[in-house]
C-alpha cells in the first residue's frame, strides 16, 4: 500500500514492549531504551502519522497509553492512529474451525465463530477507546472490524487471497492484516489531510 500510495513506513517494534515511554515491564528490561529510541526517531524523523498498537489487555498500565498521546501532541505528529486488540482466541482459529466443522457436522466451513474468545479482549477495547478518544487521537477497533453479533471472523480475505485470521491465538496473518489496515485507510485515513492531499497527483 505504501508503494501505491507513495509513503514511507517505518516499523518500529519489539516482542511485548508497549508503546509507552517510562512503562516498566517485568523480564523486559530493554523496552525503556527501545521506547526511548523510538521517540528519539519520531522527534528526527518527523512522520506525518504514528500507528499504535499492542496486546493491549496483557498489561495493567495500558492507561498510561494516554502519555504516549500526550508526546505525540508534543512532538507535533498531524495524525495518530491506536488500533485496538485484536480478536484474542482460546486457541488458533485453524483448530477451532476444525472442531466446530467436526463436531457440528456442518456444510462447509463456518466464516465467524459465536465462541471461543478470551473474555477481558471487549473491556479493553471500550476502556482504551475511551482513553484515545479523550486524548485526541483516533481508535480504530480491531474486534468491530472482524467481530459481529454473529461471531468473529476465524477466516478473511483481502480480496485476492483468503486465510485463517490469525496464525496463533492472536498474530494476524497477512491476509487479515492487510484487510485491516485497508479498512483503516478507508475509514480515517493513514495519513492526515494535508499529507493526503500533497501526495494526491
Amino acid at each position: 500500500m505504501a508503494g501505491e500510495r507513495g509513503f514511507r513506513v517505518a516499523e518500529l517494534v519489539a516482542s511485548a514492549c508497549p508503546p509507552i515511554p517510562d512503562l516498566s515491564i517485568a523480564n523486559r528490561s530493554h523496552c525503556l531504551m527501545l521506547n526511548d529510541d523510538v521517540v528519539r526517531a519520531i522527534r528526527e524523523q518527523r512522520p506525518a502519522s504514528v500507528v499504535l498498537a499492542a496486546r493491549w489487555f496483557q498489561y495493567d498500565d495500558y492507561d498510561a497509553v494516554s502519555r504516549t498521546l500526550a508526546l505525540l501532541r508534543e512532538l507535533a505528529v498531524a495524525r495518530v492512529i491506536v488500533v485496538g486488540p485484536v480478536p484474542q482466541w482460546s486457541d488458533s482459529p485453524a483448530r477451532l474451525l476444525f472442531r466446530a466443522y467436526n463436531g457440528r457436522r456442518i456444510a462447509g466451513v463456518p466464516r465467524r465463530l459465536p465462541d471461543g474468545l478470551r473474555a477481558p479482549v471487549r473491556a479493553t477495547d471500550a476502556r482504551l477507546r475511551a482513553i484515545v478518544e479523550a486524548g485526541g487521537a483516533r481508535y480504530v477497533s480491531a474486534l468491530d472490524a472482524f467481530c459481529n453479533g454473529d461471531g468473529c471472523e476465524a477466516w478473511s480475505t483481502d480480496g485476492t487471497a483468503s486465510d485463517v485470521v490469525a496464525w496463533d491465538s492472536s498474530h494476524l496473518t497477512s491476509v487479515a492484516s492487510t484487510r485491516l489496515v485497508r479498512l483503516i485507510d478507508e475509514t480515517i485515513g493513514l495519513l492526515p489531510d494535508a499529507a493526503r492531499t500533497a501526495r494526491e497527483p
